[in-house]
């Protein structure tokens, strides 16, 4: 069983409910914390790699008919097509899935997925603050569980 928090208007939507560490591998990055507070300890579960939990939550979404896209940016790439995709646009930081829906006051949301144990680079977090300055609701999620949970919270405002 998942307890998950939200906002006022004048902050962003989703709140941290329990200190960074807790159980669960709950969302507490960005200065705008997401946490989804578990009933049951995750000690000892099986924990997928970052493609994995990001592969669930899209084919999540596919299977409730959300829109969604990944954002391709960490790749390792030649310097010659490292550069063709910088021309591009490519940048780093940018959120791994975005899910192009308004709901609420926001445009859509973006997440940034992370394996239990990750942390956010300073160019992610540079990039959830951009997002957010400009409409969209952005995190950072650690495991598919927590980005669903996000993702319905955010489909029901």
């Amino acid at each position: 069983m998942h307890h998950v928090s939200g906002g006022g208007a004048s902050t962003p939507p989703f709140h941290c409910q329990s200190k960074p560490g807790a159980p669960c591998g709950a969302l507490f990055l960005c200065d705008a914390p997401f946490t989804v507070d578990c009933e049951t300890e995750r000690e000892g579960a099986f924990e997928l790699s970052e493609h994995d939990e990001t592969a669930s939550v899209v084919e999540y979404c596919d299977l409730k008919g959300y829109p969604v896209f990944h954002i391709p940016n960490e790749a390792k790439r030649s310097p010659a097509v490292a550069a063709r995709l910088k021309a591009e646009g490519l940048r780093p930081g940018v959120p791994d899935l975005c899910i192009p829906v308004a709901r609420g006051k926001y445009h859509s949301l973006y997440i940034e997925m992370k394996a239990p144990g990750g942390k956010p680079s300073a160019e992610q977090v540079e990039w959830i603050h951009r997002l957010r300055a400009q409409g969209m609701c952005a995190y950072c999620c650690i495991g598919a569980s927590n980005a669903i949970a996000l993702i319905e919270l955010y489909m029901s405002l």
